[in-house]
């Protein structure tokens, strides 16, 4: 579900977005901006812990949360923080 929400919100921002190869269970989307460029995600339903936080950021994974108490606006706002910290 909450994945489903992401892909629905980054498509209607004209993002390109895709399935996650499995890359070890941490990767659930990949969104690519305007270039081309993989941005890959990892979607959950509430906040991750900061040593988890630290260590998918190590790999490359953004962590996005999109659980039911997220509101569509805060939702909006860390993908298009995603994309101004990568783009």
């Amino acid at each position: 579900m909450a994945e489903e929400r992401v892909k629905n919100m980054a498509e209607s921002m004209g993002l390109s977005v895709e399935s996650g190869p499995d890359y070890h269970g941490k990767v659930d989307l990949i969104i690519r901006r305007g270039d081309g460029w993989p941005i890959l995600v990892q979607v959950s339903v509430g906040p991750k812990s900061k040593r988890t936080g630290r260590g998918l950021k190590k790999r490359g994974i953004v962590p996005i949360v999109a659980g039911p108490e997220v509101s569509d606006a805060r939702l909006r706002e860390q993908l298009e923080q995603l994309i101004e910290l990568l783009g």
